[in-house]
Protein backbone atom coordinates (compact mmCIF):
# COMPACT_ATOMS: atom_id res chain seq x y z
CA UNK A 1 0.00 0.00 0.00
CA UNK A 2 2.68 2.22 0.77
CA UNK A 3 4.16 1.55 -2.36
CA UNK A 4 1.58 2.66 -4.51
CA UNK A 5 0.36 5.72 -2.90
CA UNK A 6 4.08 6.72 -2.82
CA UNK A 7 4.07 6.22 -7.09
CA UNK A 8 0.55 7.91 -7.26
CA UNK A 9 1.88 11.17 -5.27
CA UNK A 10 5.06 11.23 -6.88
CA UNK A 11 3.64 10.94 -10.10
CA UNK A 12 0.88 13.18 -9.64
CA UNK A 13 3.42 15.98 -8.19
CA UNK A 14 5.93 15.61 -10.71
CA UNK A 15 2.89 15.96 -13.86
CA UNK A 16 2.05 19.62 -11.64
CA UNK A 17 5.40 20.75 -12.13
CA UNK A 18 5.26 20.18 -15.88
CA UNK A 19 1.90 21.41 -16.62
CA UNK A 20 3.17 24.66 -14.34
CA UNK A 21 6.27 25.05 -16.18
CA UNK A 22 4.25 24.99 -19.49
CA UNK A 23 1.81 27.52 -18.32
CA UNK A 24 5.10 29.41 -16.58
CA UNK A 25 6.91 29.62 -20.02
CA UNK A 26 3.64 30.03 -21.94
CA UNK A 27 2.83 33.14 -19.82
CA UNK A 28 6.27 34.74 -19.42
CA UNK A 29 5.63 34.25 -15.10
CA UNK A 30 9.68 33.10 -14.68
CA UNK A 31 10.55 36.71 -16.67
CA UNK A 32 7.70 38.64 -14.68
CA UNK A 33 7.74 37.29 -11.44
CA UNK A 34 11.12 36.97 -9.94
CA UNK A 35 10.20 33.86 -6.99
CA UNK A 36 8.00 31.83 -8.98
CA UNK A 37 10.63 29.07 -9.54
CA UNK A 38 10.88 28.62 -5.83
CA UNK A 39 7.57 26.62 -5.32
CA UNK A 40 8.67 24.95 -8.91
CA UNK A 41 11.43 23.77 -7.80
CA UNK A 42 10.27 22.60 -3.94
CA UNK A 43 7.91 20.57 -5.53
CA UNK A 44 10.00 19.75 -8.07
CA UNK A 45 12.44 18.09 -5.33
CA UNK A 46 9.50 16.69 -3.72
CA UNK A 47 8.09 14.57 -6.10
CA UNK A 48 11.84 13.58 -7.98
CA UNK A 49 12.66 12.38 -4.03
CA UNK A 50 9.28 10.49 -3.73
CA UNK A 51 9.99 8.75 -7.08
CA UNK A 52 12.77 7.84 -6.17
CA UNK A 53 11.91 6.21 -2.61
CA UNK A 54 9.53 3.99 -4.43
CA UNK A 55 12.46 3.17 -6.97
CA UNK A 56 14.45 2.20 -3.50
CA UNK A 57 11.53 0.32 -2.54
CA UNK A 58 10.50 -1.50 -5.71
CA UNK A 59 14.27 -2.63 -5.89
CA UNK A 60 14.30 -3.91 -2.49
CA UNK A 61 17.33 -0.83 -1.63
CA UNK A 62 15.47 0.03 1.45
CA UNK A 63 13.53 -2.96 2.60
CA UNK A 64 15.38 -3.52 6.04
CA UNK A 65 13.31 -1.63 8.55
CA UNK A 66 15.73 -0.63 10.82
CA UNK A 67 18.61 0.63 7.71
CA UNK A 68 16.16 2.12 5.66
CA UNK A 69 16.31 5.67 6.74
CA UNK A 70 19.97 6.66 6.02
CA UNK A 71 19.85 4.57 2.73
CA UNK A 72 15.98 6.65 1.98
CA UNK A 73 18.00 9.78 2.64
CA UNK A 74 20.71 8.69 0.48
CA UNK A 75 19.17 8.04 -2.83
CA UNK A 76 16.64 11.23 -1.84
CA UNK A 77 19.83 13.33 -1.88
CA UNK A 78 21.50 11.72 -4.88
CA UNK A 79 18.38 11.85 -6.85
CA UNK A 80 17.44 15.29 -6.10
CA UNK A 81 20.79 16.70 -6.59
CA UNK A 82 21.60 14.91 -10.14
CA UNK A 83 18.02 15.90 -11.83
CA UNK A 84 18.43 19.60 -9.94
CA UNK A 85 21.83 19.28 -11.86
CA UNK A 86 20.26 18.48 -14.94
CA UNK A 87 17.46 20.47 -15.12
CA UNK A 88 20.14 23.93 -14.73
CA UNK A 89 22.06 22.07 -17.70
CA UNK A 90 18.40 21.66 -19.24
CA UNK A 91 17.75 25.37 -18.72
CA UNK A 92 21.20 26.74 -20.15
CA UNK A 93 20.85 24.65 -23.45
CA UNK A 94 17.96 25.60 -24.23
CA UNK A 95 18.73 29.08 -22.95
CA UNK A 96 15.89 29.93 -20.38
CA UNK A 97 19.02 31.85 -18.97
CA UNK A 98 22.47 31.92 -19.44
CA UNK A 99 26.30 32.71 -17.88
CA UNK A 100 25.46 36.26 -18.45
CA UNK A 101 22.81 36.67 -16.83
CA UNK A 102 23.33 38.68 -13.33
CA UNK A 103 23.27 36.54 -10.12
CA UNK A 104 23.09 33.50 -12.34
CA UNK A 105 25.14 31.17 -10.55
CA UNK A 106 23.55 32.01 -7.12
CA UNK A 107 20.35 31.66 -9.10
CA UNK A 108 21.12 27.93 -9.87
CA UNK A 109 22.42 27.34 -6.16
CA UNK A 110 19.38 28.16 -5.06
CA UNK A 111 17.25 26.56 -7.15
CA UNK A 112 19.09 23.94 -6.42
CA UNK A 113 18.59 24.10 -2.97
CA UNK A 114 15.36 24.68 -3.23
CA UNK A 115 14.97 21.10 -4.86
CA UNK A 116 17.03 19.53 -2.11
CA UNK A 117 14.48 21.40 0.71
CA UNK A 118 11.32 19.67 -1.52
CA UNK A 119 13.48 16.48 -1.21
CA UNK A 120 14.01 16.60 2.63
CA UNK A 121 9.80 17.51 3.14
CA UNK A 122 9.53 14.21 0.87
CA UNK A 123 11.74 12.05 2.93
CA UNK A 124 9.79 13.58 6.07
CA UNK A 125 6.93 12.45 4.69
CA UNK A 126 8.28 8.82 3.70
CA UNK A 127 9.56 8.25 7.61
CA UNK A 128 6.28 10.05 9.12
CA UNK A 129 3.73 8.09 7.10
CA UNK A 130 5.44 4.41 6.47
CA UNK A 131 3.53 1.80 8.37
CA UNK A 132 6.65 -0.36 9.87
CA UNK A 133 8.72 0.11 12.95
CA UNK A 134 12.14 0.39 13.17
CA UNK A 135 14.08 -1.24 15.86
CA UNK A 136 13.01 -2.22 19.12
CA UNK A 137 14.92 -2.06 22.45
CA UNK A 138 14.29 -5.15 24.04
CA UNK A 139 15.07 -3.65 27.83
CA UNK A 140 19.00 -4.63 27.03
CA UNK A 141 21.53 -1.57 27.15
CA UNK A 142 23.95 -3.50 24.71
CA UNK A 143 21.26 -5.20 22.17
CA UNK A 144 18.89 -3.68 20.16
CA UNK A 145 16.72 -6.18 17.82
CA UNK A 146 15.42 -5.47 14.38
CA UNK A 147 12.19 -6.46 12.83
CA UNK A 148 13.37 -7.54 9.57
CA UNK A 149 9.44 -7.06 7.92
CA UNK A 150 9.52 -6.29 4.13
CA UNK A 151 8.17 -2.99 3.45
CA UNK A 152 4.22 -3.16 2.19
Amino acid sequence: MVKKKILLISIITILLVIIFHYFALENSWYWRVRWIDIPAHLVGGFGVALFSLWLALKFNHINNICNYKPRAFLAVLVSVLAVAAVWEIFELIFKFTHFGYANYLIGAMLDIVFSLIGGVFAYLYFIKYKNTQCCIDHNDKNKHYCEHLKIK
